[in-house]
């Protein structure tokens, strides 16, 4: 570059900075762009206008510097401003300038005029805006118009606070740039290299002063050879209080608006009504707003969602000073902190302030009114809350000591100490002792029961949960009153541990008392109560009741949010499943799909994968079904007991090999997983009926002591199976009075799957009899097919090949299975020509695969 060249790359009005400042290459940088705006938004101090000075010494281009003032905020004596500073660096001529100000002075717009001017330069200039945040709305707007209107015009503005220039949505209409608060702030790397310092020290200089750049620049003149880390770090605090005194005028410092800013700094984010309640007064708005003009903070959000955040430092010394002046206020505005905390949803910051006043009577409050959040979304913060108070502490607060146990315990966590808590809380509920509240007692009952539960004992777990509903039922309703909104969050999980430890018909008590008291005062935390009502209906195949419980939450006050999480959880399934009792498999898997991101870790995966497989199996799909379901037992199994996993999926997992035509898999895993009961009596049924004996499927289902206290479910799918294996067997006269049976249970309870788990050809002689008798509403508005298909496509192996199919697991000698079972070789060899026949293969190493695959061996094989 020339010297004439040189002499045009000039901004005219930089102001005159002190020696000595740092550069910093990675900001200058950026500010090196064609976008037509810039703007730098951060606090006093937070080296804007050092960072744009130093920039524009050694800017490209021309242009001029602006310094906003108050009179010259308005449209038309900014634009005056802007004509002389442009006719002061010879941009425009001092004819020009006169002329355009004179016909503002009559009435022509001052952006007509200005743009005008800039037009006739002919080339590039930039126009740095200091203090824009000063300006009148107006004047903002009219300088993003001109740069609009104008592609040589470039604005470069800085401000301590929010205005038009970075509203959301300026970015579609012109380039720009944000150069944050957070971006101007110095990182460990640059105040390490900048100041000549240590890792270490760099990381206590971030620490103590958050990277202010007006700090960091004052450390520069200082002589750091010989300073101790002390030293350097009082260096610090003290460069930044001086720069915030120079801020405050001695009036606003004294005023009673500086002692309303320190109340307000005991809040981390200060909303409109916590704010005055720390300050006492609404005067409190007004001294935000100038503490967020000095630098102090800033606002985000608008209207009375605003929040003002002070900046860390200033906060620092706003408490420092709060603890000079009035230290006796703390504690009382400590509580108001943590009150308002729990009352807006965050119970763990509530339970730290409370804790750090020693205030352990407040903490035990805190926690029965925020049990449930506590208990489900906050271990960790409890854990570094509570985790340093001693036993002897903890001992008079057996709530505070229970809470702490379970968290100690969900992560495997100082176990010996969770025992001793558990222990001493559980003793302390079982006491006489009239210090521990019944509200006390069922939250303690409450959480050795969730404890019990979440760890995989879940028949210890209900009856914990019992004794605790017995509690609940004898407290008064007007001592409830200060705890409503938790009561429903704590029958919900009494009713999870009663459901899942055997005692279903008190789980469902416990949830209809959750309901009632949800209705009954008008709270919306009645959501986990209806959604396991909901999703046990649908599970034990009462679906009238089921749709009722759903049709709850869909005109509820909850938000998609809350549906699909923890609470909403078994309405999802319920959803689910009424979409499988109507044959639709996508809006079924739709709602299964919202639980997405609770499917690794919610507790009541085993249900949700029942449903999940029963989508795949209606979808036509029943290899990938079993495959998935064999893999979410494989991972989560191991964690809630396989055996327990094996047990729940068995009457699926049965389901799933008859649709692929694997009887002998089907009949292994109902031998080896399936307890006794009246579903397994019902799966066995139907292996019976698909392997064509029809007479065994009637056998079971008539002589089962159990079927008449089934699940309404359970009791379909027999009656299907009875009328399937009848239709096969027997005169139409009897099959006619199982029809009816059938569909009166079927309509009743508004069920249709049960049809589709019988073989085709079965499902093709239901539906005529139906049809000839008067019951063809039975198969109305939807597409029944069976998932069984037309039948075998697996040949059946008989016990003894079995037998022999188990023995070639430890030996291919033919002599040495025939010594084994006292049989000849030749027998053994026809055996296992039959054998590999069936299965498709000509080897032992085949025939072992297949069979591991088609689960014909068990892992004990």
């Amino acid at each position: 570059m020339d010297e004439d060249q040189l002499v045009a790359a000039t901004i005219s009005g930089i102001p005159r900075l002190p020696s000595g400042l740092v550069e910093r290459p990675r900001l200058l940088e950026r500010l090196n762009t064609d976008a037509g705006l810039v703007v730098l938004k951060g606090p006093t101090g937070s080296g804007k206008t050092v960072l744009l000075a130093q920039w524009a010494r050694a800017a490209p281009g021309r242009g001029v510097w602006l310094s906003i003032d108050p009179e010259i905020s308005a449209p038309a004596p900014f634009v005056g401003t802007f004509l002389r500073r442009l006719s002061t660096a010879g941009l425009i001529t001092p004819d020009r300038e006169s002329a355009s100000i004179e016909a503002i002075v009559h009435g022509r717009s001052p952006w007509s005029a200005l743009r005008e001017e800039i037009e006739q330069i002919g080339h590039p200039i930039t126009v740095i805006v200091s203090n824009a945040d000063r300006a009148d709305t107006e004047t903002l707007r009219g300088l993003i118009g001109s740069v609009r209107a104008l592609p040589i015009l470039q604005i470069v503005a800085s401000e301590d606070r929010s205005t038009v220039l970075d509203q959301d949505g300026l970015d579609l209409v012109l380039d720009r740039v944000i150069i944050t608060g957070v971006d101007l702030m110095f990182d460990m790397d640059e105040i390490g290299e900048l100041l000549g310092i240590d890792q270490p020290r760099a990381a206590d200089l971030v620490e103590a002063t958050g990277g202010l750049a007006v700090a960091v620049h004052s450390l520069a003149h200082i002589d750091r050879a010989g300073g101790t880390r002390e030293d350097l770090l009082d260096a610090a605090v003290g460069a930044v209080e001086a720069h915030f005194a120079l801020n405050l005028d001695a009036g606003y410092r004294g005023s009673e608006a500086m002692a309303a800013l320190m109340r307000a700094s005991v809040g981390d984010d200060l909303t409109l009504d916590l704010a005055i309640d720390l300050a006492g007064s609404d005067a409190i708005l007004d001294a935000l707003e100038e503490a967020s003009r000095d630098g102090l903070g800033e606002w985000a959000g608008s209207g009375p969602l605003r929040v003002f955040t002070f900046n860390r430092l200033a906060r620092r010394l706003l408490q420092r000073e709060l603890e000079r002046r009035f230290p006796s206020e703390i504690e009382h505005l400590t509580g108001i902190v943590a009150r308002w905390s729990q009352r807006n949803g965050r119970p763990d910051r509530a339970l730290a302030l409370a804790v750090g006043m020693g205030d352990l009577a407040m903490a035990s409050e805190l926690v029965k009114n925020s049990w449930y959040d506590l208990f489900r979304g906050h271990a960790a913060e409890v854990r570094e809350a509570l985790g340093s108070i001693s036993v002897s502490r903890l001992r008079p607060y057996p709530l505070l000591a229970m809470m702490l146990a379970i968290c100690f315990n969900a992560r495997g966590l100082r176990r010996a100490r969770g025992f001793q808590l558990f222990g001493m809380a559980i003793s302390a509920a079982r006491s006489h002792n009239s210090r521990v509240t019944p509200i006390d007692r069922v939250l303690i009952r409450a959480s050795e029961s969730a404890a019990l539960r979440v760890t995989g004992q879940l028949e210890r777990a209900a009856s914990p949960a019992a004794q605790a509903l017995e509690i609940l039922e004898e407290i008064a309703p007007e001592e409830k009153d200060a705890y409503a909104a938790q009561l429903p969050l704590v029958y919900g999980q009494l009713g999870i541990s009663l459901y899942y430890g055997g005692k279903e018909s008190k789980a469902m008590e416990a949830w209809t008392l959750g309901v009632a008291e949800a209705d009954t005062r008008g709270l919306s935390t009645g959501l986990t109560c209806v959604s396991l009502s909901a999703g046990v209906h649908a599970i034990n195949g009462d679906m009238p009741e089921s749709r009722r419980f759903v049709d709850i939450v869909r005109t509820g006050p909850w938000s998609t949010e809350l549906t699909t999480g923890y609470g909403g959880a078994f309405y999802r399934l319920a959803e689910a499943m009424l979409a499988l009792e109507e044959f639709d498999p996508a809006r079924a898997q739709a709602h299964l799909d919202l639980l997405a991101p609770h499917r690794e870790t919610i507790e009541h995966w085993i249900a949700i994968e029942r449903a999940d497989a029963m989508v795949g199996l209606l979808s036509g799909q029943p290899a990938a079904a079993l495959t998935k379901l064999d893999s979410v037992e494989a991972v989560r199994g191991r964690l809630s007991g396989p055996s327990r996993a094996r047990k729940e999926f068995s009457s699926t997992r049965a389901l799933l090999h008859l649709a692929l035509g694997n009887t002998e898999a089907a009949k292994n895993v109902l031998r080896r997983d399936a307890a006794e009961s009246s579903q397994t009596t019902v799966d066995r049924a139907r292996v019976a009926l698909v392997q064509d004996r029809p007479g065994d499927t009637l056998r079971m289902i008539r002589e089962s002591t159990t079927m008449r206290g089934a699940p309404v479910r359970t009791r379909a799918e027999a009656s299907v199976l009875e009328l399937a294996a009848l239709l096969r067997t027997v005169p139409t006269d009897r099959s006619r009075r199982a029809l009816d049976l059938m569909a009166a249970l079927l309509l009743d309870r508004g069920q249709r799957l049960a049809l589709a788990l019988v073989p085709a050809g079965d499902l093709v002689r239901i539906r005529e009899l139906a049809e000839n008798s008067g019951h063809d509403n039975l198969f109305a508005g939807i597409d029944v097919r069976s998932v069984l298909g037309d039948g075998l496509r697996i040949p059946s192996l008989t016990d003894r090949e079995q037998i022999v199919l188990r023995a070639l697991m430890h030996t291919g000698s033919a002599n040495e299975i025939a010594a084994e079972l006292f049989v000849s070789p030749n027998t053994v060899k026809s055996q296992m020509k039959s054998i590999y026949r069936k299965l498709g293969v000509d080897n032992r190493d085949a025939a072992i695969a297949v069979a591991v695959a088609r689960h014909l061996l068990t892992s004990t094989d």
